[in-house]
């Protein structure tokens, strides 16, 4: 028997080239090794399974070969048995298939006694990953009460869940994340304040207006010069902007960030000037320099003047900055998670290259966003 298969093998050589001759059989080695060894390793038996099927591959495509030419040399239409190549095909596939279907479902599940994490200080990204590998989705609100959308998840940071930690999951699909952006607080836990409120002459038209209208989306992208951020050795390449469109209960955002998280800017259309220029106050207002856990531990803060609203605060300790300014009726809020400076240490980011790279964004966003050209 095998001399006889040694002298078939030795008939298809002489048919194929070498080059196809050597990779079939170099295949059906590389999958038979597979198949021996595998139900010994981690990947287990499904594996072993599947690679059965692909080492059926080359032996069908030299069976083939071997038919074709004993035909050929036979005349054209002598009688040559029985065709077993069509059947060979069919179990290949079933054992290749068959075998990827059972190592997905010997997947081990989630353990149904496995307990909840502690996901509050996470930041929300963070808080994401480790539900993923509890296959977990995470439903989020805004614990501030304003009613945000999330768009940039690593700007966020957690601050109430449910359930609770070290509650059993059992069969639990969904998990409930309240979160605020970096350096404020939840609604439960701050003091009783707020944007100041607007006065009687210039009060905001109610949302649910028929006179609102929806803003045309925008490309937030457009008011970030990649050649700044190479500048402040920072990468360049910018994501896809982002467009959250307004609803009665909050308003068109745009946004972008550069691929790697450094950079992210937030473009918020309000139903007014004093509106944007109250918003702006309020995302860099001095008291979250000195609120618990706050990211900004001795950072430098300077407002803008009282048209534009909002103020720079940088802080190099944590490596954690934001801006907020306002035009017109967009408040704009730019965050940026900057090498924090380590004495003794030549500094990547420094104050000044970052006071460069806000004042190149604010300066942009000031021409684009005025010939709306974005």
């Amino acid at each position: 028997m095998i001399r006889s298969l040694f002298v078939r093998l030795q008939t298809v050589a002489g048919v194929l080239p070498t080059w196809k001759f050597i990779l079939a059989v170099g295949f059906f080695c590389f999958a038979l090794f597979c198949v021996v060894v595998l139900p010994f390793s981690d990947i287990g038996f499904p594996a072993a399974v599947t690679y059965s099927g692909l080492a059926l591959v080359p032996v069908l495509y030299l069976a083939g070969v071997e038919r074709k030419h004993n035909r050929r040399a036979a005349g054209g239409f002598a009688k040559l048995g029985f065709n077993w190549i069509p059947v060979g095909i069919v179990v290949s596939v079933v054992l290749i298939f068959g075998g990827a279907a059972l190592s997905e479902s010997s997947k081990p599940g989630r353990d149904p006694s496995a307990a909840m994490p502690q996901l509050v200080g996470m930041t929300l990204a963070d808080a994401k990953d480790a539900l993923k590998g509890l296959e977990l989705e995470a439903r989020t609100h805004d614990d501030t009460a304003d009613d945000r959308q999330v768009l940039v998840a690593s700007n966020w940071t957690v601050t109430s869940q449910h359930p609770p930690a070290g509650t059993v999951l059992g069969d639990l699909a969904e998990v409930g994340l309240g979160v605020v952006k970096h350096g404020e607080m939840a609604e439960s836990a701050a003091p009783s304040e707020g944007p100041a409120p607007v006065s009687s002459s210039t009060a905001a038209p109610d949302p649910t207006s028929t006179d609102r209208r929806e803003p045309e989306p925008h490309n937030a992208c457009l008011l970030i010069d990649p050649g700044a951020l190479g500048s402040a050795r920072m990468s360049p390449t910018l994501q896809a902007p982002l467009h959250s469109a307004a609803t009665s209960d909050s308003e068109a955002i745009f946004a972008c960030a550069n691929d790697l998280g450094e950079v992210t800017l937030e473009v918020t259309a309000h139903a007014s000037d004093s509106a944007a220029r109250t918003a702006a106050d309020y995302a860099t207002r001095s008291e979250i320099l000195t609120s618990p856990f706050t990211p900004f531990p001795n950072a430098l803060r300077v407002p803008f003047d009282p048209d534009t609203a909002g103020a720079k605060v940088i802080a190099t300790q944590t490596g954690v900055s934001r801006i907020s300014w306002s035009l017109g009726s967009y408040s704009l809020l730019l965050e940026i998670n900057s090498d924090p400076v380590v004495q003794g240490l030549t500094p990547r980011h420094p104050v000044a290259t970052l006071d460069r790279l806000i004042d190149d964004i604010v300066d942009r966003s000031r021409v684009v966003i005025a010939n709306g050209s974005w």
